[in-house]
């Protein structure tokens, strides 16, 4: 997005000594509605109308005596209120001299309308060939369309940041656009573009005491009432991981997502007692594979001096006495299912590694480790 910046140097001074001199809105509340719409901004630009400025140029342009190519006019407000009659009528009153070289040179006529800052708020301007004159002086009178600026300046007490989330039709995000705010003490200085005016989506102000207000762009600008929504899982799951405590017998029955997705079972014993517990293991497959051998190792020690229990023979069980603690336990299968289930991405980007979307939606196992919240 441009910003506007023709300001002559007289602007430039004058606009700075009329900022050190503004004083400091009070903190107030947020207002309930910005003008936003393409009317309520043009109507908002006009009543920031602090100094009008006119300004005269020719492409053979040459300073002489008794021209003046530039006025910069304070304008006074009648009741406090901008006229936009009388905005008009300085600008259509205003006469410029300058001095041109050739005949055949272009003249052209600009005006601008600032803000107490010196921000452009509305600017127009014509131009055409010099018109022929029949004394010492051309008249040269061009109609002036005046347009607002592409971007307002607002000033708003406690705003600290801003941005705008443009929406389609559908509302769904098309584009964010973060907005530089200016800070001059309490108040908040930014620039709002028109080219959002009537669009779909929200401006979004972040206060100084760390809350934020969102404005409708399309809704006449009004503040939006955000919906409170409470967020929660309403189950928690880990694929492959099972859990048992304190039982004699623990059966993990591998489920069918867990299969297709080649993730073979963990099982996480624990035995809060102070002697050894005996406990009969089993697991098996959809496909009705039955484990052959597992490995178990205390938890917080290497998996690396695990010991291997072999299926007992002519049973689905492998027994084992397991002492007190928590126990890790990694079942093993005849056809070596599980064995190739790496399904992790390698290190993207220097980021770490990222899974491929092994599922989540497990159905709930025997000793599936699960914990859920009612609605």
């Amino acid at each position: 997005m441009k910003k506007i910046t023709k300001l002559t140097v007289c602007a430039l001074l004058i606009g700075a000594f009329f900022t050190a001199f503004t004083p400091t809105a009070r903190a107030a509340a947020p207002p309930e509605s910005l003008p936003l719409t393409l009317r309520a901004l043009e109507a908002f630009a006009l009543e920031q109308t602090a100094f009008i400025q006119v300004y005269a140029w020719s492409s053979g342009q040459i300073n002489t005596a008794g021209t003046t190519n530039s006025l910069w006019i304070p304008y006074v407000k009648v009741n406090g209120m901008v006229n936009e009659r009388d905005v008009l009528k300085i600008i259509a009153n205003a006469r410029l001299r300058i001095g041109v070289l050739r005949t055949n040179d272009y003249v052209g006529f600009s005006a601008y309308v600032y803000d107490k800052n010196g921000n452009v708020m509305f600017s127009g301007g014509n131009s055409g060939t010099l018109m022929p004159s029949t004394g010492p002086v051309s008249l040269n009178l061009f109609p002036v369309k005046m347009r607002m600026s592409d971007d307002v300046v607002f000033a708003l007490p406690n705003v600290v940041g801003a941005y705008i989330a443009e929406r389609n039709p559908n509302g769904e995000i098309v584009e964010y656009y973060n907005i530089p705010v200016q800070q001059d003490g309490d108040v908040g200085r930014f620039h709002y573009f028109a080219y959002f005016g009537d669009k779909f989506g929200e401006l979004v102000l972040s206060l100084d005491d760390g809350t934020q207000v969102a404005y409708d762009l399309h809704n006449r600008g009004r503040k939006i009432t955000p919906k409170i929504a409470d967020v929660a899982a309403s189950s928690v799951t880990a694929p492959g991981h099972y859990y048992a405590e304190d039982v004699s017998q623990v059966w993990v029955a591998v489920t069918q997502q867990e299969f297709d997705d080649r993730i073979s079972p963990l099982l996480q014993y624990v035995n809060s007692g102070t002697t050894n517990r005996p406990v009969f293991l089993g697991s098996d497959l959809p496909s009705m594979e039955s484990h052959a051998s597992l490995r178990i190792w205390r938890q917080g020690t290497s998996a690396a001096n695990a010991e291997v229990v072999t299926l007992t023979e002519h049973s689905p069980w492998s027994q084992k006495s397991i002492g007190p603690g928590y126990w890790w336990i990694e079942f093993f299968y005849p056809s070596g299912f599980g064995i190739d289930s790496n399904q992790y991405f390698p290190p993207y980007g220097g980021n770490g590694g990222e899974s491929d979307g092994g599922s989540g939606g497990a159905v709930k196992g025997k000793a599936e480790t699960e914990v859920s919240q009612s609605p």
